[in-house]
């Protein structure tokens, strides 16, 4: 008789079937709204740079050969990883302290993003098409600085279980902001002209308009909250200098905890410890009723994410963008690991989410480091190029493949 009620109470157990409203409502909560915002902010510079400067410069009159050399510009979305340990350990003077290093760094990639889009607003690509190069140069730099620190932002602002809906927010978003810089932008460029502006007088108010719709991230940082496990870090900061930061975040540390006024711990932090792990401290903890001896002191470590790497046991797992000539013909690149930056071959004819090893550059441990694990991400590029479609537009038909062949569906 007790197997029916055993099989009652599992089925009970089951977890109720989640309707579209319910599911609906996780994407209107007020984190994820955040993160989607921030999503628009750094998909709306790209671009700016890229296929929408191309058209206004095919539009001036310049040489497809300069045109084609513009490219090149968008190589800070391809190397931002060089600088991606910077932003994380260094703090933004005054404006860290006052909104938390996170959005201090979100505020200022953001003021920056204004200043540098409207620089370029002001160029002219027929008189100086160099100037215009510099100032979209500026333009990507600076909001490849951006999708750093909102990437770190998002995986530190949201719990585990909002991530994949936060990642699928950010990317409806982030297509948005692209549609806003590239239609939107030929859109206004086009009311412009038929308002009596000449055509470059056009191009540097929609320029300028896309500069004023920063300001929807901007105002979206302001509202936020700063991540919890961010603002644990600000103590940290405040006792260490920037370099010790960057190396210790890998290899290990010692930190100086206060249990009591004026009484301090110094505690070594082994490399490759777990996030939530509980360090014991044999004697260090109160003193025993009666003056006996004295506990030992529990000391519980949270380990925040870092906005490159990612761990997987002893593991590291990090995705480095290649460029479409790197990852067909093979290149020598240089790579960032836990323990400093450094040079991988990349096999020729490699494909996006090819994994390559670096061995012991993952988590060091006294019984063996761990491997790095690399996984290639092939980037076109932020704009398309003349020479590459022409020559694709030729060697394509020579060369079917499909694939998505044998995909169901």
């Amino acid at each position: 008789m007790d197997a029916p009620v055993a099989a009652a109470t599992v089925a009970d157990a089951a977890p109720a079937k989640r309707s579209f409203s319910d599911t609906l409502s996780v994407y209107l909560r007020r984190r994820v709204l955040i993160v989607m915002f921030l999503g628009f902010s750094s998909g709306l510079p790209l671009a700016l740079s890229g296929t929408t400067l191309l058209v206004w410069m095919s539009e001036a009159g310049v040489d497809l050969g300069t045109i084609g050399l513009f490219a090149l510009v968008g190589t800070p979305y391809t190397v931002k990883f060089l600088w991606a340990p910077l932003v994380d350990a260094l703090d933004v003077p005054a404006l860290s302290r006052l909104l938390g290093r996170r959005r201090a760094w979100l505020i200022l990639s953001q003021l920056l993003l204004i200043a540098a889009i409207v620089f370029l607003a002001l160029t002219d690509p027929a008189v100086n098409p160099w100037l215009v190069a510099f100032g979209a140069l500026l333009v990507a730099t600076v909001s490849a600085t951006q999708d750093i620190v909102v990437d770190a932002f998002r995986v530190e602002s949201l719990p585990e279980s909002e991530q994949a809906v936060g990642m699928a927010s950010y990317v409806f978003a982030y297509r948005i902001g692209m549609l806003a810089s590239t239609a939107g932008a030929l859109f206004l460029v086009s009311g412009f002209e038929a308002l009596g502006f000449t055509k470059n007088g056009a191009w540097s108010a929609g320029y300028v308009a896309m500069a004023a719709l920063v300001v929807i991230g901007m105002v979206t940082t302001l509202v936020a909250t700063e991540p919890e496990k961010s603002a644990r870090a600000v103590a940290d900061h405040a006792r260490h200098n920037a370099l010790q930061r960057v190396i210790e975040a890998a290899t290990g540390a010692k930190e100086r905890l206060s249990l009591a006024p004026e009484q301090w711990l110094d505690v070594t932090i082994p490399p490759g410890i777990n996030d939530g792990q509980v360090l014991r401290l044999r004697g260090k903890g109160g003193l025993g009723l009666g003056g006996g001896p004295a506990g030992d002191a529990l000391i519980e470590v949270h380990v925040a994410p870092h906005p490159l790497f990612r761990r997987d046991g002893d593991n590291i797992q990090i995705d480095l963008p290649v460029s479409l000539a790197e990852a067909v013909l093979g290149a020598r690149v240089t790579v960032p690991t836990v323990t400093g930056p450094v040079t991988m071959t990349i096999p020729k004819g490699s494909d996006t989410g090819a994994q390559l090893r670096l061995r012991g550059k993952g988590i060091q441990r006294k019984k063996g480091p761990g491997d790095q694990y690399v996984t290639l991400k092939v980037v076109i590029g932020p704009s398309g190029d003349p020479e590459l479609a022409a020559f694709l537009e030729k060697w394509a038909p020579r060369h079917p493949f499909d694939p998505r062949q044998g995909t169901p569906g």
